[in-house]
């Protein structure tokens, strides 16, 4: 194999998504940057969108490494409504039983675990990756939990990572409501000619 032939302990381009390889450049930088401000200033929803192989997954990584120690954190990335209900996974990012209950039964739970959380001091924040594959109901379904949230505390805060097709969805009439509670809408865009040479000499290096 070329990782052994090029003395790569392992592989430097694998395609699937590692914090440990985040890539810090100045669009990079300031998409995390603008995501840690927004944690920090108790925004309510945020939204990254960019092109697929940007940099967006791996940058959810990295900033769920880095705010782990401080917030109550799950990530769901099982979004298309074929694998099941989003407070499904959502309770499952987050540790919490099933036991066979019903989608209210689970989102009382989540609410509950949420308060509990903020009761010891910490917020919980849920990053949803490939949001794109949201459907309406799922992100209704998302500013619904929210509303545990007061203008006073953010219990509960909520970054979308998703393809271009994520600010399309979010512009259904439906989701007016939704759209008027987003803080941050942050879009990664692709690197130049010279951030990619930067970025093959950080991977092979």
């Amino acid at each position: 194999m070329y990782e052994e032939f090029y003395g790569f302990s392992r592989r430097p381009f694998s395609l699937l998504p590692d914090a440990t390889f985040f890539f810090s450049n100045r669009k990079h930088d300031d998409t995390l940057n603008t995501l840690q401000g927004a944690l920090s200033n108790q925004f309510g929803f945020c939204v990254v969108t960019g092109e697929i192989g940007a940099g967006k997954t791996t940058i959810s990584r990295k900033l769920v490494d880095i705010i782990r120690s401080d917030y109550h954190v799950g990530v769901v990335s099982n979004t298309h409504e074929a694998f099941g209900d989003l407070i499904s996974w959502i309770a499952s990012a987050f540790e919490l039983p099933l036991h066979d209950q019903s989608r209210a039964e689970l989102h009382q739970a989540f609410v509950e675990h949420v308060k509990r959380v903020f009761g010891k001091g910490k917020r919980t924040v849920l990053v949803v990756d490939e949001a794109q594959n949201l459907s309406v109901a799922g992100l209704e379904e998302l500013r619904i939990l929210a509303n545990i949230n007061t203008d006073a505390e953010q219990m509960l805060q909520i970054v979308l990572i998703g393809q271009l097709q994520l600010r399309e969805r979010l512009n259904h009439p439906d989701l007016e409501q939704f759209k008027q509670r987003i803080v941050v809408h942050h879009h990664l865009g692709a690197l130049d000619h010279d951030e990619c040479l930067d970025y093959i000499r950080f991977r092979t290096t």
